[in-house]
C-alpha cells in the first residue's frame, strides 16, 4: 500500500498485527487499518483482496499484495496496452509488467499465474519484482502517454474519506492449467462472446483514408468467401466524432451493408468511440474529458490532435450506447473499436471513477446497444485497448501494432514515403505477442494480428513467398479474424489467391482458440531494455491446439 507517498505493509514493527483464517490484518496508531483476505476460487488457486480503512482522510497512490515464496528464473507478462511489448522477461533481475504474470522456470512442470479475478474497476494491474524470490502486485493509475511507448504508472490519487473503506480488484494466484482454453490473465468466467472464427477482408492497409463505397462492394465479391466480412476500416466518415459518411464516399452505411448482403457476405465498419476531432470540441464539451484545470485532455498517440470522451459521465455513456445502436440500424454485423485506450487516459474523472472503469462502463453502454440491436452472431472486434477492462465486452482484440504501417491518416498530414510498409520485422513482433497472449488471453479475447496483405501496395512490393507463408500460418494460429486486406481492383497472384483461399476454408467456423506453444516461458527471456513491440525474441515452434 502506497498511502500519501508513504508505503505501508506488513511486516512493520509499527502496525498490530492479527489473523484469522484466510485473512490478516494490520492496524497503525494513526487509524490506518490494511486487510488482506484470501479465499478459494472456483476455478483453482485462491483469490485475494486488499481492503483499505482509513481513520483519517487521505489519498491513495496504490494498493495490492506482496507474494513471496515462489522462486522463478523466468516470467511472461503482459503489456499494458494491446501494441505493447508482451513476452518473457528475466525474472533473477529487477523487472516489471502488467495486467499477468506467470512465474517459474522453463521446462518446470508446476508454474505460477497472477492475474485479475474480474475486469478491473480499482485501476491498472501493475507488477513489480526484484529479483527471483516474488512479486507485487499493485492496483496503481494509468500509464503517463509517450507516443507509441507505454510509461510508468501514475498514482490512483484516489481520495479516501475517513472511516470509508476502499477495496482492490481482486487478485487469482493459482497454479497454471495447461488444459483450459481461457487465458491464463483474464477473467476466467468470462469466456468468448461469440464462438466462430471470422474470415473476410478489411480495407485499411491497402486502401487507408482514400476508401469508397464502391471499393467495400468490389472487395466483398472479390476478397470474401460466401458468408465472409468485408470490414469497412478509417476514412469513411466527415471527421471523428461525426460519425456520418463523408460526401465523397458514395453510399450511406445502410445502402452499404444492404449492397454486400446482396452478395452473401455482411459489413463491418470501424469507429473510434472515445476520441473526436478538435473541429467538434465545441459542439461536444459537455461530454469532453479535462484534467485538473478544466481545459479538455487530448491524446498525443493518434495522427492529429483529437479530444476525448469521459465516459465517467452518463450523458457520455447515453451518447455511446446511441452511437452503436445506430450502426446496429445501419444493418452493420461486426463492429471494430479502436483507440480504446482513449477512454481510460488520465484526467479528472467523477468521484471515484478511474481511468479503467470509465473504459469498461463506455465500451458496456456501446456493445450492449449494439448487440442488443444487432442481428444474432453480430461482433464486436476491439483494438488499440488494454485488454483486461473489455474482457467479455469484445470477441478478439488486436496484439501488436498495425501490420502495414505508414499509411496515411484521415485529416493528417501525409507522413514521409514510403507508404503502405510492411516486412518481416512486423511478422515476427506479432509472432512474439501472439505466442505470449496465447496463453495469457486465451479464448478468452482470442489475440488478433491484423490482416494479412499478400500483394503489392503502391509503391511497396508484394511480402515474398516465404514471408506471405509465415504471415498467413500467423494469422490462422491466432484464434482471432483472418482477414485480407488487398486491393480488390489489383490482381493477386492466383497461387496467393488459392492459398488464401485455403486458410479461410480451414478457418470459418472454426472455435476461437489460438494455437500456444508448449512452454509458455520457452521464448529466451528479454532484458526490461526491450521495451518497443518491435524488440523481439524468436518464439519456439508451436505445437497444434488439441
Amino acid at each position: 500500500m502506497l498511502a500519501g507517498g508513504e508505503q505501508r505493509g506488513v511486516p512493520d514493527p509499527r502496525a498490530e498485527l492479527r489473523r484469522g483464517p484466510g485473512w490478516v490484518r494490520a492496524s497503525w496508531p494513526d487509524g490506518i487499518t490494511l486487510r488482506v483476505a484470501a479465499r478459494p476460487s472456483r476455478h483453482g488457486g485462491v483469490t485475494l483482496r486488499s481492503e483499505l480503512v482509513a481513520g483519517a482522510s487521505l489519498r491513495l497512490d496504490a494498493l495490492g499484495v506482496r507474494l513471496r515464496g515462489a522462486r522463478a528464473s523466468r516470467v511472461l507478462v503482459d503489456g499494458y496496452h494491446s501494441w505493447d511489448w508482451t513476452g518473457v522477461r528475466d525474472a533473477t533481475a529487477p523487472g516489471r509488467g502488467w495486467w499477468s504474470a506467470v512465474w517459474g522456470d522453463e521446462g518446470a512442470d508446476s508454474l505460477l499465474t497472477v492475474a485479475l479475478a474480474a475486469p478491473p474497476r480499482t485501476g491498472a494491474l501493475w507488477l513489480r519484482w526484484q529479483g527471483p524470490d516474488g512479486l507485487d502486485a499493485l492496483c496503481a493509475g494509468e500509464p503517463v502517454q509517450h507516443g507509441q511507448r507505454t510509461g510508468p504508472p501514475l498514482s490512483l490519487d484516489l481520495p479516501v474519506a475517513a472511516s470509508t473503506t476502499l477495496r482492490s480488484d481482486p487478485l487469482r494466484v493459482a497454479a497454471l492449467d495447461r488444459r483450459r482454453g481461457a487465458g491464463t490473465g483474464l477473467p476466467g468466467e468470462l469466456g468468448a462472446v461469440t464462438t466462430a472464427r471470422l474470415v473476410g477482408w478489411m480495407s485499411w492497409n491497402s486502401l487507408g483514408a482514400s476508401v469508397t463505397a464502391a471499393d467495400v462492394v468490389a472487395a466483398a465479391g472479390q476478397l470474401c468467401p460466401p458468408g465472409g466480412l468485408a470490414l469497412l476500416d478509417d476514412g469513411w466518415m466527415r471527421c471523428w466524432g461525426d460519425w456520418q459518411v463523408h460526401d465523397g464516399f458514395g453510399s450511406n452505411l445502410t445502402e452499404l451493408a444492404a449492397a454486400v448482403r446482396r452478395q452473401g457476405r455482411h459489413l463491418g465498419v470501424w469507429a473510434a468511440p472515445f476520441l473526436v476531432d478538435a473541429r467538434m470540441g465545441t459542439q461536444l464539451a459537455a461530454l469532453l474529458l479535462r484534467d485538473a484545470e478544466g481545459a479538455p485532455v487530448v491524446d498525443v498517440r493518434a495522427s492529429a490532435d483529437r479530444l476525448v470522451l469521459d465516459a465517467s459521465r452518463p450523458e457520455v455513456r447515453h451518447h455511446l450506447a446511441a452511437l452503436g445502436a445506430a450502426f446496429a440500424r445501419c444493418g452493420v454485423r461486426a463492429l471494430k473499436l479502436d483507440f480504446l485506450y482513449a477512454g481510460a487516459l488520465p484526467g479528472a474523472r467523477a468521484a471515484g471513477w478511474s481511468g479503467v472503469r470509465a473504459l469498461r462502463e463506455g465500451m458496456a453502454a456501446l456493445v450492449g446497444a449494439y448487440r442488443a440491436a444487432a442481428a444474432p452472431g453480430s461482433a464486436v472486434l476491439a483494438c488499440g485497448a488494454p485488454a483486461p477492462p473489455i474482457v467479455g465486452l469484445a470477441d478478439t482484440c488486436r496484439s501488436g501494432g498495425d501490420a502495414v504501417v505508414n499509411v496515411p491518416g484521415t485529416h493528417a498530414a501525409p507522413p514521409p514515403r514510403p507508404w503502405f510498409t510492411h516486412g518481416e520485422l512486423v511478422v515476427r513482433a506479432q509472432a512474439r505477442n501472439l505466442a505470449a497472449r496465447a496463453w495469457l488471453w486465451g479464448t478468452t479475447l482470442p489475440p488478433d494480428i491484423d490482416a494479412v496483405t499478400l500483394g503489392q501496395i503502391a509503391d511497396t512490393p508484394p511480402p515474398g513467398g516465404e514471408l506471405a507463408a509465415q504471415w498467413l500460418r500467423l494469422a490462422e494460429r491466432s484464434g482471432g479474424p483472418l482477414l485480407d486486406s488487398d486491393r480488390p481492383a489489383a490482381a493477386l497472384d492466383p497461387a496467393r489467391l488459392r492459398q488464401l483461399r485455403a486458410t479461410w476454408h480451414r478457418v470459418a467456423g472454426r472455435p476461437p482458440r489460438p494455437d500456444r506453444s508448449h512452454d509458455p516461458l520457452a521464448m529466451p527471456p528479454a532484458p526490461m531494455s526491450e521495451d518497443d513491440f518491435y524488440s523481439w525474441t524468436e518464439p519456439p515452434g508451436w505445437e497444434p491446439s488439441e
